[in-house]
């Protein structure tokens, strides 16, 4: 079992309903880290149809977070017995009961006699026609897993709005926003498009250091606002109380835009 309280429980809802149909526990970006249920071919036909409809602040709720690995596992299954699985009659996804019985066996944790039991009995005749009835005319051919595998990578990422975004003066962080999606998926499609996962890498091959540094400031920095001032023969501490920010950080901004750190020169510039 894994240490710290950095672990929480997530379930996926359905939008028009508020219904959930997904339960899990996870760290980090496990929620919106969809390609990682591809082991739940049910749960993933589910996410393909939410996911072409709706963002992730949409249909991804955080029950809980600050848990330890036990205290998320305990929710989870807990959540999982309140609302029940699809092939038991209830409305979640899950394949398992939740708990750490996942399709292989969490280390660190052990369940009870009982659980194991409890597991055990719950695979019914019913339950696994059930199943059999859900997979039909779901082919899961070696060339079906790689297709779905590489759409699952690409889903909307589009290359030359990314590489624009970059030339923008975009923060990681914001990329992921835009595209919405986790950290873990933008690297990866990183590492699909350019061969490495550093976008630090991927934003030296795009743009130069000074480039990308002046296109930040502008992007951060109201320029018309602040030649509007300058023409309105503002002062650079005026200016600088306009903007709330000191007369150095209003130097460096302008310094980067017109190349000087002379204010009377940026003044007669634009004052042309």
């Amino acid at each position: 079992m894994r240490e710290g309280n950095h672990f929480y429980c997530y379930m996926y809802i359905r939008p028009e309903t508020g219904e959930p149909f997904y339960v899990g526990k996870g760290q980090r970006g496990r929620a919106w880290s969809y390609t990682g249920h591809s082991h739940n071919k049910w749960l993933m036909k589910k996410l393909d149809d939410i996911r072409s409809k709706y963002k992730s602040k949409e249909f991804v709720m955080i029950v809980e977070e600050n848990l330890t690995e036990q205290e998320a596992y305990d929710m989870e299954a807990g959540l999982v017995n309140k609302y029940g699985k699809k092939f038991d009659g209830g409305i979640l996804w899950n394949i398992a009961d939740g708990g750490g019985g996942g399709c292989g066996p969490q280390k660190g944790y052990k369940q009870s006699e009982a659980a194991r039991a409890n597991s055990k009995a719950s695979w019914t005749p019913e339950r696994k026609a059930a199943m059999s009835e859900h997979s039909k005319g779901y082919n899961r051919t070696d060339e079906w897993c790689k297709n779905i595998s590489d759409s699952k990578r690409k889903f909307s990422f589009n290359k030359e709005h990314f590489e624009q975004l970059v030339k923008d003066g975009y923060k990681l962080k914001e990329i992921q926003e835009e595209y919405d999606i986790s950290k873990d998926i933008m690297r990866d499609r990183l590492q699909l498009t350019y061969g490495t996962s550093s976008f630090r890498e991927v934003k030296s091959q795009l743009i130069s250091t000074e480039e990308y540094r002046r296109l930040k400031v502008i992007k951060e920095f109201n320029v018309k606002h602040f030649e509007q001032l300058v023409k309105d023969n503002m002062t650079i501490d005026q200016i600088s109380q306009e903007f709330n920010i000191s007369r150095d950080q209003l130097k460096y901004r302008y310094s980067v835009i017109y190349n000087t750190l002379s204010f009377t020169e940026v003044k007669s510039l634009l004052l042309l």
